[in-house]
């Protein structure tokens, strides 16, 4: 008798799990759903404001947009997908299956480019970011010789610049692309290559983020041939002055606009825009030092306790080596405090890299911050520093100290080397090819 009223309870209670089950459901409180909701979350009875929190969706820290990464990865931290998602006849189903799915992304370089971290939905086929991060410090640009479109925000008194590296493949009024570099130690014409650790002729990496830019030889930074271009002269701001010398960019340079009591060089940027010169970037640097903590993570006592322990120097926006190989004040790496492991340098470098070997604390391009990619430079046939620094071309020419010849540019790279994160002041032969930002007229 015992064991036929034990079934029975049983299959009662079974039936009632069952019904309640198919029903609709209510959590977090002990009444009804309304009527056309399935499930409903309640913290009371409040109908006008029934909880007084939110959902927190799964924080997740999505590796792939275009894969259900990591949902599908047989080790965590493994880089492997499950064989299950990585076959070709069962991967098509189950994207399907997941469609609606929603997290809470926490990986801030998702995108190579920052500021990634928010809800995304997958649609079948890729993760969509279902929220827009962009400062409204940040403006667009969109270039008229090809689509591309640029980021940009203004620095304070150093002016307004682009926050992501320029890609264009063309010269101003040209239809033809720039030639590839070919590996000659010392092309004299515009050339160009792709960012890359092995090839600069290989889109591998620039096609999975374009915002990595092309790297370009001085000749198509600024537009001209070694026929055109300045020759035994130096360009670079060579005293602590306001005033530009005679021999600087501000007064020798080919190119004005009405109202710019300075002159500048278009060079390969845009129309409205010109390639900074070695001054300007000293402006740049110069604020970014003094007023970091709007530009990066770091705090507002952070940057007041560096720029008053080590003030940005004079001394920093000019110099150049005696020809024996001994620098002087400002032809050097610059921006760290002796001792002290902050400086401008970490507030330029971007937090995201090819290969994740970055120290960077700059906020993404679409918040306003320098954002500078570790993309490296090629030299001659060799490409270099791939994932550990950064270069940028002025348009400034110089003069090389130990040979006297006329084919040197100023640059500055942005280095993550063992001693910290720093900016380099320094000139080189107009050859390599390295990256390009372009500075509102």
């Amino acid at each position: 008798m015992k064991t036929k009223l034990s079934l029975l309870m049983s299959f009662l209670l079974m039936t009632l799990i069952q019904n309640y089950l198919q029903a609709q459901v209510t959590l977090g409180a002990d009444i009804a759903p309304e009527k056309g909701a399935l499930l409903q979350l309640k913290e009371n009875g409040d109908k006008e404001s029934n909880s007084h929190r939110g959902l927190g969706m799964p924080r997740v820290n999505l590796t792939d947009t275009k894969n259900l990464f990591p949902m599908f990865e047989t080790t965590p931290g493994s880089g492997t997908a499950n064989d299950l998602y990585n076959s070709s006849t069962k991967k098509g189903d189950i994207d399907k299956k997941h469609i609606g799915l929603w997290v809470y992304n926490m990986n801030v370089c998702l995108n190579q480019m920052g500021g990634s971290e928010g809800l995304y939905v997958w649609d079948g086929g890729e993760w969509v970011r279902t929220m827009n991060n962009d400062s409204p410090l940040v403006s667009t640009f969109v270039d008229p010789r090809d689509g591309e479109i640029y980021r940009y925000a203004r620095f304070g008194t150093a002016g307004t610049w682009m926050v992501e590296n320029l890609r264009t493949k063309r010269l101003p009024g040209s239809n033809t692309d720039i030639p590839f570099h070919t590996g000659l130690f010392n092309p004299e014409e515009p050339a160009m290559g792709y960012p890359s650790e092995t090839d600069w002729t290989l889109s591998t990496s620039y096609d999975e983020n374009p915002k990595m830019g092309m790297l370009y030889n001085w000749y198509a930074a600024t537009n001209t041939t070694e026929a055109t271009a300045p020759g035994n002269i130096d360009q670079g701001q060579l005293s602590a002055n306001a005033t530009p010398g005679n021999e600087e960019v501000e007064i020798t340079g080919p190119d004005s606009s009405p109202g710019n009591p300075y002159k500048f060089v278009k060079g390969i940027c845009p129309d409205g825009w010109h390639l900074p010169s070695d001054r300007e970037w000293n402006e740049l640097e110069k604020h970014i030092y003094e007023n970091a903590q709007l530009y990066s993570d770091y705090t507002a006592e952070e940057v007041q306790a560096w720029n008053t322990k080590t003030p940005w120097q004079p001394a920093w926006d000019f110099g150049m080596e005696d020809g024996f190989g001994n620098p002087l004040p400002g032809f050097n790496w610059r921006g760290v405090p002796e001792g002290d492991p902050n400086g401008h340098g970490y507030a330029m470098m971007a937090p995201c890299s090819p290969k994740g070997r970055t120290l960077g604390v700059s906020k993404s391009a679409s918040q306003g911050g320098f954002f500078a990619l570790l993309v490296g430079i090629v030299k001659s046939a060799s490409p270099l520093y791939w994932a550990e620094g950064t270069l940028f071309w002025t348009s400034s020419s110089a003069i090389d100290p130990k040979v006297s010849v006329h084919k040197s540019a100023w640059y500055r790279n942005v280095h993550n080397f063992e001693r910290g994160v720093k900016v380099l002041r320094y000139q080189n032969t107009r050859t390599h090819l390295v990256s390009v930002r372009c500075k509102k007229d």
